[in-house]
């Protein structure tokens, strides 16, 4: 099944009109005027509830502000929806064909100086038709001053304002516009290069942040002919720009989107020692494989049905997992991380899924309940371990090093998971440039693994999503050249490496205050009766901090005794006594030169990129 998003019907005799004025983004406000061509009757508009690339009914209708609707000038009554909330109900009358709907964005987003324009945020739609094919004409006023990146079309423009090229709905909502006071655009590759036209637009709250270090723009070189290499150099887009936002003030993720990703992070990234070798060496890669994974070939549970039909998340094990593992992967071969930085990262993944969850909850589950939109609370809540939170991303990272290592050794070296790269998003599946969707079912990649080499592939991966193992997989890492070794810290940079997180001993992690962040069921902790959100007073008598603590717990591995803790819940303070001798018992990954060296051959560039 192929989708044709991109719709230039300029021809088209009605289209939406869309107006959207950023002027007061500064102030959290997006205005809205929109014209809609509507029959007579009884109508409904909707606002965008399921996003894709959110898995959950994430559109913010509690922001949408100050709603009316006009035909020919006079206001007309409107009711939401008793069910569905992201639903408008109107009785449109005969002496009318556009209805003028009119409504404000309260911009979470937004900045003084900055800001993200989801076009999801800014217009209603009918819902009765094939967004595929109902055309908006977009018009956008900035304030003064400001620019704008992105990948959308632009027709013209006219002082503040920029008039797009008419599209499709489900196109315009999947090319948001970064904008702001700050703005670069670094090109990365030419369009007329083998790769095609990729660079980075960067927007931020101080033009000092707005740095592009040879370095980086080496990296981010490499990092488009690395990524396109293993599809064969078919990249399913016209162009890409990754839109990168410097800001501490929104948090740091990434959305995808099919010719771009909305990137946020750290006002400093650019600026500071680490930055180009912490989150943002994975955020970039990550999201440019959606590209090919996750908007391309997508799990025909993902298939976007006019952002008002509900997800079904159960493939996230392919669309966020294998993303998760080759943007680690890809971070290493374009040169922002080295094998150790890889191998601390794959230590994390391990280390967060880790946990009692484990014995209840299988891997498929965390995919399954996601579209739930997170109201689990995941391992952010109390006995976050025990919930399990979106786990598919860290533990697929791991199962697909799995997949890979064995693809190695079952070919000796002659293929890898790159191949099945190739046959599932490369040049086999679509043209060069050409956006399109094709979704599939689990089957199809059991199959095309199959194709790579033989083997009980479905059988291998299922087992490892719905196995209730109380140990991650960790196939990869042993088979790769690595093994899972117990301590007390001081071969990895002492134990303060884990701060408060004491959750492989007795069992809990302790954040600020004293408060328990995290408790393990049945830990020696949790069997003395340490709940979470508890607040621990004293450690043997001794005011508690986190060395205090730690020292107990070393002490007691050479000197048994009881680890006496004194824990306030509101106004209530009780003592609890827990019983444990085994030490700091802290895990990581270590070099296994009885194993073959696969993970460093893995993560080699590859001569072949463009």
């Amino acid at each position: 099944m192929m989708f044709p998003p991109l719709l230039y019907l300029q021809n088209q005799s009605s289209p939406i009109i869309l107006n959207v004025d950023a002027t007061q983004a500064p102030m959290h406000i997006i205005h809205t005027d929109e014209m809609i061509p509507m029959h007579s009757g009884d109508q409904s508009l909707n606002f965008a509830q399921w996003i894709p690339g959110n898995h959950t009914p994430s559109g913010d209708i509690g922001a949408l502000a100050g709603l009316h609707f006009y035909v020919n000038g006079t206001e007309i009554p409107w009711r939401r929806d008793l069910v569905d909330m992201y639903k408008f109900h109107f009785i449109m009358p005969s002496s009318g064909s556009v209805i003028e709907a009119k409504f404000d964005y309260l911009s979470p987003s937004s900045d003084a100086v900055l800001d993200t324009i989801n076009w999801y945020e800014t217009a209603l739609f009918p819902n009765d038709q094939d967004l595929h094919r109902v055309i908006m004409q977009t018009n956008l006023t900035l304030p003064d001053g400001w620019k704008e990146g992105g990948t959308l079309d632009i027709d013209s423009q006219s002082a503040n304002t920029i008039h797009f090229k008419p599209q499709s709905v489900s196109w315009l909502y999947d090319h948001p516009i970064l904008t702001g006071k700050y703005l670069i655009e670094h090109p990365i590759t030419d369009a007329s290069s083998d790769d095609g036209e990729h660079a980075i637009d960067i927007v931020a709250e101080s033009p000092d942040d707005l740095v592009i270090s040879p370095e980086f723009a080496t990296d981010l070189h490499n990092l488009v002919q690395q990524e396109r290499a293993p599809f064969g150099n078919v990249g399913h887009y016209r162009k890409y720009h990754w839109l990168l936002t410097l800001t501490n003030g929104l948090g740091a993720f990434g959305v995808e989107h099919h010719e771009c990703s909305d990137d946020r992070i750290n006002e400093d990234t650019l600026t500071s020692g680490n930055g180009l070798h912490g989150f943002l060496a994975i955020l970039l890669p990550h999201e440019f494989f959606h590209s090919w994974n996750g908007k391309f070939r997508r799990p025909i549970g993902l298939v976007n049905g006019g952002f008002t039909k509900p997800m079904e998340d159960d493939g996230l094990w392919v669309y966020e997992g294998l993303t998760e593992y080759y943007g680690e992967v890809m971070a290493a071969r374009s040169g922002f991380w080295n094998e150790q930085q890889f191998m601390a990262n794959m230590f994390s993944n391990y280390y967060s899924v880790i946990g009692p969850g484990r014995t209840w909850k299988p891997l498929q589950d965390t995919a399954d309940f996601e579209a739930n939109g997170g109201r689990g609370g995941g391992r952010q809540a109390a006995y976050g371990s025990f919930r399990r939170g979106s786990d598919y991303y860290a533990e697929g990272s791991l199962i697909w090093l799995e997949t890979d290592v064995k693809i190695r050794q079952l070919t000796n070296g002659g293929k890898s998971l790159d191949d099945f790269l190739k046959l599932y998003a490369g040049e086999s599946q679509g043209a060069n440039g050409v956006v399109a969707m094709k979704p599939y079912k689990a089957d199809e990649i059991y199959a095309l693994l199959n194709k790579v080499t033989p083997y009980d592939w479905k059988g291998f991966l299922e087992s490892r999503l719905n196995d209730k193992n109380p140990v991650p997989p960790l196939g990869g890492i042993e088979n790769g050249g690595y093994k899972l070794t117990y301590s007390d810290g001081s071969q990895s940079g002492g134990s303060r490496r884990f701060g408060a997180n004491f959750t492989t001993s007795i069992g809990l992690a302790v954040g600020a205050g004293g408060v328990i962040s995290n408790e393990w069921v049945g830990s020696p902790a949790y069997n003395a009766g340490v709940g979470a959100t508890m607040t621990i007073v004293t450690v043997n008598g001794q005011p508690y901090s986190a060395d205090i603590l730690r020292q107990a717990i070393i002490d007691n591995e050479t000197t048994p005794s009881l680890i006496k803790l004194t824990l306030k819940q509101g106004k209530y303070t009780t003592e609890v006594t827990i019983n444990y001798q085994g030490g700091l018992h802290i895990p990581a990954f270590e070099k296994d030169n009885s194993k073959p060296d696969i993970i460093s051959n893995i993560l080699a560039p590859r001569s072949d990129a463009k």
